[in-house]
């Protein structure tokens, strides 16, 4: 960062080293579920062809959720780890806007509560494939509907 005060609660290495673990996270999350997608056969579970509720007026395929709803997040971390520096600079910008909650906001830790949630987020399309469509669940013994 550039000559500005630093704040009490705000440590802008810590928060660079969590979002790039998330987007590491994140990106290890898409390359599972396109792994499974790619080879993985669906027909054992209840989606063939990785179509969720097929042949019903809300089906969908997992390939276009990917691409749209999951794909989109982990791209999205991946720019802020890469653009950190000036990420950094505006995440300081909004929490120093607000004097009367520096003492009382700890940043770092709702920067990683955050990318905790982000990583949870990314993660939605893996449960489904393994939940819903996919045996893998219930070779375990494990029952669970989407």
């Amino acid at each position: 960062m550039d000559d500005r005060p630093p704040l009490p609660h705000y440590d802008p290495d810590y928060c660079y080293k969590v979002v790039k673990w998330a987007a590491s996270i994140c990106a290890g999350w898409l390359a599972i579920e396109l792994f499974i997608l790619t080879f993985v056969d669906p027909s054992k579970g209840s989606c063939p062809g990785w179509t969720i509720h097929a042949k019903e007026p809300s089906e969908i395929s997992l390939w276009v959720l990917m691409g749209v709803f999951f794909a989109p997040p982990t791209a999205w971390i991946g720019f802020i780890a890469m653009n950190w520096k000036f990420v950094s600079l505006k995440y300081y910008d909004s929490i120093a806007r607000y004097p009367e909650f520096i003492l009382f906001l700890n940043a770092n830790r709702l920067w990683l509560e955050i990318n905790i949630g982000w990583c949870l987020f990314c993660a939605v399309p893996l449960l489904i494939m393994t939940a819903d469509c996919t045996s893998l669940l219930q070779d375990l013994g494990i029952r669970a509907r989407f």
